[in-house]
């Protein structure tokens, strides 16, 4: 159904509260397996991970995975990726979860029926007149049923289809991006997918 993949680095008390909101907001939650890339600067955060995958009561479908388990990020992530899943997201671990939604809203459909449209973004919606990333205003594009809009067109925050924390993809698509790229840790990730994409 969907792939969960969460990026995270010594912030172990960050990503707790991503998946306490993660599973108390998305309604198929408690079907789906999440996996976690992580990674740590020290014998101290490293400990942190360690305790909070302890903690059955949450962690029970949660996977915990270094970042180089597999000889590399790039080899954790492909493991990490079940292609048989239909959609695949990205989260980073500063984000939480506000709203209730579900993997049949139909902005969710749109992206796994539609092969002419690259993802959904859980962070964008037509209130986001300023780009944070530029501390620039953000002209909001024109909408095709309420949420489609051709971001090739569009500038800022609106303009960026490749994100890595809280975009909704097609696997086939993203799994073949990935592949074609190489990097060692999310941000280099993000920014082959953004040069893939436009190339």
């Amino acid at each position: 159904m969907l792939n969960v993949i969460i990026f995270s680095k010594d912030r172990a008390a960050q990503l707790d509260l991503l998946l306490r909101s993660f599973k108390s907001s998305l309604r198929e939650s408690d079907s789906l397996k999440i996996n976690v890339c992580y990674n740590f600067s020290n014998e101290l955060f490293q400990k942190s991970y360690l305790q909070l995958s302890s903690q059955q009561e949450n962690m029970n479908s949660v996977e915990f995975i270094s970042d180089n388990l597999y000889g590399s990020f790039k080899q954790s992530l492909i493991k990490s990726l079940n292609i048989n899943n239909k959609l695949t997201m990205f989260l980073v671990d500063d984000i939480v979860f506000k709203s209730e939604w579900s993997l049949n809203d139909n902005e969710i459909q749109f992206v796994k029926n539609n092969n002419e449209i690259i993802a959904h973004s859980l962070r964008l919606w037509n209130g986001i007149d300023h780009c944070y990333a530029t501390n620039n205003p953000n002209s909001i594009p024109k909408f095709v049923k309420g949420c489609i809009w051709n971001w090739t067109a569009a500038a800022g925050d609106w303009n960026y289809p490749m994100s890595v924390d809280g975009n909704i993809y097609r696997t086939d698509f993203i799994f073949e991006k990935i592949n074609q790229i190489n990097f060692k840790n999310p941000n280099q990730l993000e920014a082959g997918l953004a040069a893939k994409v436009l190339s």
